[in-house]
């Protein structure tokens, strides 16, 4: 592939193959452009009950799936005015910077110690309460979190009267080991307080379809990407993960606009599982 771009980056040559602006599979997404799919209308569903009603909800899903995708589809939707968003996401998420990311969340200095961090946080939370804002904690990869660190987030709930009715949700989106994770014995106690849990699963090969087309439409795309066998070998390659499916796609472009080739045929599919997809 280092014929590519003699005069042209890669990038450039895609884009001028292709007749397009920019490069529609990406993570970088507008939020509107977003594929909304009948379970993730279902999900979101669940979390605005839980933002509203102040509850605690899991989210979970097979890694590249689309569980920070959705996240943030719906933490556009929320009134930003209305409700503080902390969102903390780090793998192997020690107790001290549980409370100290939530401190950088909201525009906060964190502590050396985890205790001054924890003091700081409920102050300012309750500051928020006061001034009658919604509080609404995500912690992503949640999967990756220690019994410890989870048991730091139960009392991280307690903390602003939780109990007692107060404007703190929270999410914990992870991969679906984390439900073993929290239904750990050491672990009851958070487990007893879950309101609900969504499982969020690979695209059916419709949605699939729909997915792929939806991309192309959102960057002006008209050529005909894929020929149906093609698309079928994706579906086969990816399992409906969003993930590999972007990536996949990515490959598609690079090579189709190298060979000056469309659509892409099975056989390119199959060129491009060997040589970029080994680990399928």
């Amino acid at each position: 592939m280092s014929e590519v771009g003699q005069e042209l980056s890669a990038d450039q040559k895609i884009l001028q193959f292709f007749g397009i602006k920019r490069m529609p599979f990406t993570t970088q997404i507008e939020v509107d452009n977003l594929l909304e799919t009948k379970a993730m209308r279902g999900h979101e569903l669940k979390m605005s009950l839980a933002v509203k009603n102040h509850e605690f909800l899991v989210l979970l899903g097979q890694p590249g799936c689309g569980k920070s995708t959705l996240l943030r589809h719906f933490v556009a939707k929320l009134n930003q005015s209305e409700t503080t968003i902390i969102y903390i996401s780090e793998s192997q998420l020690s107790p001290r910077w549980l409370y100290g990311n939530s401190l950088i969340s909201l525009g906060l200095e964190p502590k050396f110690y985890r205790g001054d961090s924890k003091r700081a946080l409920n102050v300012k939370l309750e500051e928020l309460l006061n001034s009658g804002k919604q509080i609404l904690v995500i912690v992503d990869e949640a999967h990756l979190t220690c019994s410890e660190t989870l048991q730091e987030i139960r009392f991280f709930l307690n903390s602003s009267q939780f109990d007692a009715g107060s404007n703190v949700s929270l999410i914990l989106a992870g991969q679906n080991e984390l439900m073993n994770i929290l239904k750990r014995p050491q672990n009851i106690a958070i487990n007893q307080r879950i309101d609900y849990v969504c499982h969020l699963d690979p695209l059916s090969k419709e949605e699939c379809k729909e997915y792929i087309d939806l991309r192309l439409k959102d960057v002006n795309c008209t050529q005909e990407f894929l020929t149906p066998d093609a698309f079928d070998r994706v579906f086969d390659l990816s399992q409906g993960c969003m993930r590999i499916v972007n990536k996949i796609c990515k490959h598609v472009m690079l090579y189709s606009a190298y060979k000056a080739k469309l659509p892409a045929d099975v056989e390119l599919i199959d060129e491009i599982a060997v040589q970029e997809m080994l680990c399928l």
